[in-house]
């Protein structure tokens, strides 16, 4: 691996990567949605840099006639006539870059060419947003350590927040600032672990939650749409422009009721 070596965050974050805590967690789908938002005041592109099972192209309905596979096997520079040939444009008003849909065409880059990718993405658009799925691989800590912003995607489930308790340690070994990073709770179930709970045991507030919201997540799944943009008045399409604005935003602490002890220790 290259050596990992961070800029100094700005305020304003050009680059923000989207990590899961667990699969499933519904890292994708709050990438996908945040994107739309940032959309509406900035040039915004997508890309699914999760290297071994990204899904984006199936998720967003899009079928683009090339992919970052194909752009990571290129020698050299990747220039931007390589770029425009892999991205579509989707309905949210962003531009996409996704991984292969066929499994056997994807490939795992080292560190230096993941690097070079994101530099080449910056150079494009205003906004980059990198989908890394919950793997941890070369390709997902090199974003982290490029990114302006690091959202952990997880569920308020026991195994999910151990997992948010790895990867902030992971971080701290990267020696990544902890207000580079914002924790999302997504879907937040009111009969898991309660917000009060989560803040007491892990070492990070709460940025924002995404409640369960399955008939909005069902709609925009079977027609490749976003809840911005498909059901704007949904509990989805509102709890995602909270989470733009925290990461936006300074990191401040949801305000939650107090409630009894849970045994964390493990």
């Amino acid at each position: 691996m290259t050596d990992l070596v961070a800029d100094t965050q700005p305020h304003t974050a050009r680059t923000i990567a989207f990590l899961g805590a667990k699969g499933g967690a519904g890292t994708s789908t709050v990438a996908m949605n945040v994107a739309s938002v940032a959309a509406s005041s900035s040039s915004v592109c997508l890309a699914d840099f999760d290297f071994s099972r990204g899904d984006l192209a199936n998720m967003l309905d899009l079928h683009p006639p090339g992919n970052i596979a194909q752009l990571m096997n290129l020698s050299g520079h990747i220039d931007d006539n390589a770029i425009q040939g892999a991205v579509l444009r989707h309905l949210g008003g962003f531009d996409a870059i996704c991984q292969p849909r066929a499994l056997e065409m994807l490939a795992a880059p080292d560190g230096e060419r993941v690097q070079h990718m994101i530099a080449r993405l910056r150079d494009t658009w205003d906004r980059v947003l990198l989908d890394l799925g919950s793997r941890v691989d070369v390709a997902s800590l090199t974003s982290v350590v490029e990114a302006d912003r690091v959202v952990i995607v997880a569920g308020n489930r026991v195994g999910d927040l151990h997992n948010v308790q790895r990867i902030l340690r992971l971080l701290d070994v990267l020696d990544q600032p902890e207000d580079k990073v914002r924790l999302v709770i997504c879907p937040f179930r009111d009969r898991e672990v309660s917000l009060a709970e989560v803040e007491t045991h892990l070492s990070l507030p709460v940025a924002a939650i995404v409640r369960e919201d399955h008939p909005t997540c069902r709609e925009t799944e079977l027609h490749g749409r976003l809840a911005t943009d498909l059901l704007p008045d949904s509990r989805l399409a509102h709890d995602v422009k909270r989470v733009w604005d925290a990461i936006e935003g300074d990191p401040v602490p949801l305000v939650v009721p107090a409630r009894g002890p849970w045994p964390w220790s493990r």
